[in-house]
C-alpha cells in the first residue's frame, strides 16, 4: 500500500528539470575535463596529419559531395582541376593549396551556396506547410480537441505556403 502512496506521488516530483540540470552540469564538467587539442581535433580531423596529393584528392571529392552537397560530376570536376594544378605545380597538396576541408569550403562559396540556401528554405517551408495542413484537417476531424483553433493551423499553413511560393520563384530565377 506504501508503494501505490508513493507512486502516485512520484508525478509531484519535478524531475525533468533536475534531470536536465544534471545533465547539463555532467557535460560542463566534460567540457573542462577534456583537453582543448583533443576538442580541436574532433572537429577539424584533417588538421595535424599529412596526407598525400591521392588522399588530399579522395578527401576534397568526398567533401565536396558528401559536406557541400555539390553533384558527383561538379565534384569530380573540381578534383580533376586540382589534381591538373599539383601536377603542373611539382609540389604537395598540402603545400600549395593548404587544408583540405578549407580548400573544399572555399570551392563551394560560391554561387551555387546561394542556389543551395534557397532550395532548403523552399524544403522547409513546404514541409511546414504540410505539417500545418495535417494539424489543421486532425483539428477538424477531432471534436474533442481542447488544442488551437483550426483556423490557426490553416493560416499557419497559408503563410507557410505563400513563403514557399516566394522561395520557388526565387529558385526559377536562377
Amino acid at each position: 500500500m506504501a508503494f501505490l502512496h508513493a507512486a502516485r506521488d512520484a508525478h509531484s516530483f519535478p524531475f525533468p528539470p533536475f534531470a536536465a540540470t544534471g545533465f547539463a552540469l555532467l557535460l560542463g564538467a566534460l567540457g573542462l575535463a577534456i583537453p582543448e587539442r583533443v576538442v580541436s581535433r574532433w572537429f577539424s580531423p584533417g588538421e595535424g596529419r599529412r596526407l598525400d596529393n591521392e588522399q588530399w584528392l579522395c578527401r576534397l571529392g568526398e567533401l565536396l559531395y558528401g559536406r557541400h552537397g555539390l553533384p558527383m560530376r561538379t565534384a569530380q570536376q573540381h578534383v580533376t582541376e586540382a589534381r591538373e594544378h599539383l601536377a603542373a605545380a611539382g609540389r604537395a597538396a598540402q603545400q600549395e593549396l593548404g587544408q583540405v576541408e578549407i580548400y573544399a569550403m572555399n570551392l563551394t562559396d560560391g554561387p551555387i551556396r546561394e542556389v543551395r540556401r534557397v532550395r532548403h528554405q523552399f524544403l522547409g517551408s513546404l514541409s511546414s506547410m504540410a505539417v500545418f495542413a495535417v494539424l489543421f484537417t486532425l483539428t477538424l476531424t477531432d471534436s474533442d480537441s481542447g488544442g488551437a483553433a483550426p483556423w490557426v493551423h490553416a493560416v499557419l499553413s497559408l503563410c507557410s505556403g505563400a513563403v514557399a511560393v516566394t522561395f520557388l520563384r526565387k529558385m526559377r530565377v536562377r
